[in-house]
């Protein structure tokens, strides 16, 4: 609002997934919009039907609604159009450029994608606010050349630490918790990122896995979960080892997706297995079990599906993760998480830095976020898995030339995630993008076995 009362002309927000969103977006628009027709923007309509609901709650007046998709064309005016950017896209020239005062953007961070840009090219609103829970792109693109640097971060470290979102007691499952193996692995002179995948984590059978999962359900008593798949065969699939479980994908109508979803809204189902169709937006608070059977390169996406079991609900002391995705990059990933959290804890309360708390915050021993990888405690003083990564590190670093020795090579990337120069070593077959230092306009794609 700042921004706004500023005379600023757009404005945007990062804030972590659980927190409320929408109803930020919700309660800002009655000032934003200054009684014009306002726009809704969002990728999918599931979406802007929950947004419908939150907007139609937080008005204290009645406001009239419309949606534009592919399926419904609403061409009356009315105060709140909530709209796809692929629906609107075709149907430019049956608004003006300055149809709507307000223009809100959900899910900002797909705002760099072509169709996005488009639409928010040709409207020329008075104010434009886009909402995220974080600004980062799988492409790179830079969304805050449409919006500006946010006006507000709250990222899902820090609403953990300040105890915004349920604890969340993470889980690494591992193939194996027999010491005997970790001392094996230990005892290697040299020592592999394979070996570690192979030995701790691969070879987890559905089986075993369904049991698992019933246990932690069994263990929260009352549960709603979500397990996160990597494709529709592996949905069904997985789904067929379950007496009682639905699935949720684009390969089944959009009334069939609609039902379900309403009934796992209800409670009425209690375990749903989706493949991409819960990232981003849910709101469920009463999820209490995330399930991750798939790997997930993106740590957008990642802390989108993660979000999902974030959200405070009566009843809801914490929620657990099964992270069946486990592999040396994902321990390291999760680790640095949990220490981040564990960190500005600490920073937040006063413990380590002060004897005394922050004024109204109480000094607490426990953490917002536990972690246990197979059946070995993050809290103890000695984890074997993280010192057999440190092993790996150790000896990488010193018997291997790193990309990063070459000066002429600034950085390289890879489609979905930034690799930093001193982390891809010269000879392996990663294809990533290099950019040459001295001309940075001048890319190329090549294994750093071939560059």
């Amino acid at each position: 609002m700042h921004a706004f009362r500023s005379g600023e002309k757009r404005a945007l927000f990062e804030m972590a997934t659980g927190l409320g969103k929408t109803v930020v977006m919700a309660k800002a628009s009655r000032e934003l919009r200054q009684g014009k027709p306002m726009l809704f923007i969002c990728h999918r309509v599931e979406l802007l039907e929950q947004a419908y609901r939150t907007f139609k709650h937080e008005f204290s007046v009645d406001v009239t609604c419309g949606f534009f998709t592919g399926t419904t064309k609403c061409l009356r005016e009315v105060d709140v159009l909530f709209a796809t950017p692929k629906a609107l896209r075709s149907f430019l020239d049956v608004f003006g450029t300055d149809a709507f005062g307000l223009i809100i953007v959900d899910e900002a961070h797909r705002a760099g994608a072509k169709q996005y840009r488009k639409v928010l090219e040709f409207f020329n609103p008075d104010f434009l606010l886009g909402g995220t829970a974080t600004v980062e792109r799988l492409d790179k693109k830079d969304i805050t050349e449409l919006f500006g640097r946010p006006v507000h971060v709250l990222t899902f470290e820090d609403a953990l630490s300040r105890r915004l979102l349920s604890p969340l007691d993470y889980r690494l499952m591992m193939n194996t918790n027999s010491e005997s193996v970790l001392r094996s692995l230990a005892a290697l002179d040299t020592l592999t990122q394979t070996q570690i995948d192979r030995e701790l984590f691969g070879g987890t059978y559905h089986e075993e896995a369904v049991k698992e999962i019933i246990a932690a359900e069994n263990e929260l008593g009352l549960h709603r979960t979500i397990i996160f798949t990597p494709n529709i065969p592996a949905c069904e699939h997985f789904a067929s080892y379950f007496d009682n479980a639905f699935t949720l994908h684009s390969g089944m109508g959009r009334r069939e997706r609609k039902t379900r979803l309403a009934l796992f809204r209800q409670g009425m189902i209690k375990r749903l297995i989706v493949v991409d169709m819960m990232n981003e937006g849910l709101d469920i608070p009463a999820i209490n079990l995330v399930v991750f059977y798939r790997i997930t390169q993106s740590i957008t996406v990642y802390k989108h599906q993660l979000g999902r079991g974030a959200r405070p609900d009566e009843g809801k002391d914490r929620f657990i993760v099964l992270d069946y995705a486990g592999n040396y990059d994902r321990v390291k990933q999760v680790t640095t998480f949990v220490e981040a959290v564990q960190r500005q804890t600490d920073e937040y309360e006063g413990i380590g830095t002060s004897d005394i708390p922050r004024e109204g915050v109480e000094k607490t021993a426990s953490y917002p976020m536990s972690l246990t990888i197979g059946n070995v405690s993050f809290q103890k003083t000695v984890v074997p898995v993280l010192d057999l990564i440190r092993k790996i590190e150790a000896s990488s670093q010193k018997e291997r030339l790193m990309i990063a020795d070459h000066p002429l090579l600034a950085c390289e990337y890879s489609y979905e995630n930034e690799i930093p120069a001193d982390r891809v070593y010269i000879g392996t077959s990663t294809h990533v993008l290099w950019i040459c230092q001295t001309n940075p306009t001048h890319t190329w794609r090549a294994t750093p076995k071939r560059r």
